[in-house]
């Protein structure tokens, strides 16, 4: 049997995205990568001075040409996008799946042609309260998505046992209270069949992408962290994959009662 056809994405989709969204942080980096090579230049400072003020530039052009680099080849040259690997970590087919986003939804075609016949809904939890990163509304403005079903992450438009997949791609981050996110969890729980599952996909922060965003890293969340608010919500882990160095895939599934 051929692999489904999964709508084709542009070779630079993903990297224009990231830029298009988070561009006031790639330019201040470079006003300030060149402020620095001025200044060190014709300003007449004291040697140390003048190092440190290199030091800081090169470590600010590292970070941000490395981001770049890594963003183009997450999200365009490796295979994350085809998704493909995607149908290999779930048991069975889900009859009935949701996705949830902030405000742009990559996926739901691709989820749709992945599981054909499958009945899928794609809701947004944005939150303008506690969402507030300029990059979001960004996104938001600029995707122009109308088509998701407004959700509150604590209180989900879903009534229970009704759904075999919830998938979570790079959007569970967003929420940035743990509690919150112990919430949402939990909700997912009641809304999941008793075979259903968690797939949530994200960047982690580890090495990896401490090494590729620097201090940006922090606004991923550990693996210790994911399995954390999975076991509070009543979740245990079923599978797990890398799918780069620098993106986690995880399956979980919904823990026995007893």
């Amino acid at each position: 049997m051929s692999a489904p056809r999964v709508p084709a994405r542009s070779r630079f989709q993903g990297l224009a995205h990231v830029l298009r969204y988070n561009w006031p942080y790639y330019g201040a980096a470079a006003a300030a990568i060149v402020a620095a090579i001025a200044i060190t230049r014709w300003a007449d400072l004291p040697a140390p001075v003048s190092w440190l003020i290199r030091t800081g530039a090169g470590v600010a052009a590292f970070w941000s040409l490395g981001s770049i680099l890594v963003t183009f080849y997450v999200y365009d040259l490796s295979h994350l996008y085809r998704w493909h690997w995607l149908t290999t970590l779930l048991e069975h087919c889900p009859r009935r799946w949701a996705t949830f986003h902030a405000g742009l939804d990559e996926t739901s075609d691709a989820l749709r042609a992945l599981y054909p016949g499958s009945q899928g809904e794609v809701f947004d939890v944005y939150d303008p309260r506690t969402m507030t990163e300029p990059s979001i509304e960004r996104a938001r403005t600029s995707s122009g998505e109308t088509t998701a079903r407004k959700a509150d992450a604590g209180a989900l438009p879903i009534a229970d046992s009704q759904i075999d997949a919830a998938f979570l791609i790079f959007a569970a981050h967003e929420i940035r209270d743990p509690v919150g996110r112990v919430r949402f969890f939990r909700e997912l729980r009641r809304t999941l069949r008793p075979t259903g599952r968690i797939v949530l996909i994200e960047h982690l922060r580890d090495t990896w992408n401490f090494a590729a965003y620097g201090p940006g890293f922090r606004h991923f969340f550990s693996r210790a962290e994911w399995t954390r608010v999975a076991a509070a919500a009543g979740f245990s882990l079923q599978a797990e994959q890398s799918v780069t160095p620098f993106v986690r895939c995880f399956v979980f599934r919904k823990t026995v009662e007893r």
